[in-house]
């Protein structure tokens, strides 16, 4: 279980608020990195994350007690029910598997690593202003401030581990079954047609659920065949 004594840092400018914390030794078993600057921001499958000043570039550290690969799933409602504490009339999504978006548009994206018994989560939210994407993206970006509510890091923080705590709380004691439903009433093109690059495979299909143990998505191909991916990317075919 967490609690609310989180032990904070606040660094000016980092490379990364993910490889910091990997190399950072303490026996604080719940940690927040916060930096106001990182020059090489990553997210899933070490794509670039653009890190604007302004915006929110943290990485926690927590212990590793859930075998399951779940957890990615409570953080993105984390962040949702946080954003929506703030604002609650905005349309929240959870785009399979690390993507937060409000109005269709990525706001935040979620990465987890695993480091013997800790995991590293880490969190990019664009609180003032959001990079430009391509005209190729599936979904583009935005910022909590285009979306009519002004937040620092720290008061956004603040009130994120307080709802991540308990959420995390809840998963640990409850398990994925609850959350699971959540997630799926938010989520991005479920029970649509789609296409996932996993790996060197494109798999087509509906989006068709998600693994009630381990959270893979289930895509429901043209021959009715269900098929579990755990990793992957939505692709535009």
């Amino acid at each position: 279980m967490l609690t609310n004594n989180w032990l904070t840092q606040k660094l000016d400018s980092v490379e990364s608020t993910q490889d910091y914390a990997k190399n950072l030794i303490t026996n604080n078993s719940q940690v927040i990195i916060l930096a106001n600057e990182q020059k090489k921001g990553y997210g899933q499958h070490g794509r670039e994350w653009q890190s604007l000043k302004g915006n929110l570039h943290t990485s926690l550290i927590i212990p590793n007690t859930n075998p399951t690969s779940n957890i990615t799933y409570i953080i993105g409602i984390a962040i949702g029910e946080t954003i929506n504490s703030f604002k609650s009339d905005l349309n929240i999504q959870y785009k399979w598997v690390n993507d937060v978006l409000i109005q269709g548009r990525k706001v935040a994206g979620i990465l987890t690593e695993k480091i013997n018994d800790r995991l590293i989560i880490g969190i990019g939210l664009n609180i003032v202003s959001h990079p430009e994407t391509s005209k190729t993206s599936l979904v583009g970006a935005t910022d909590l401030l285009e979306n009519g509510f002004k937040t620092s890091t720290e008061e956004f923080v603040e009130r994120f581990l307080k709802i991540f705590t308990e959420l995390y709380n809840q998963w640990i004691s409850d398990g994925f079954k609850n959350f699971r439903n959540v997630w799926k009433a938010k989520a991005f093109k479920i029970n649509e047609f789609i296409s996932i690059k996993s790996g060197d495979n494109i798999i087509s299909g509906i989006f068709y659920d998600l693994d009630p143990i381990d959270g893979s998505m289930i895509i429901q191909d043209n021959k009715k065949q269900l098929i579990k991916l755990q990793t992957g990317s939505f692709i535009q075919i």
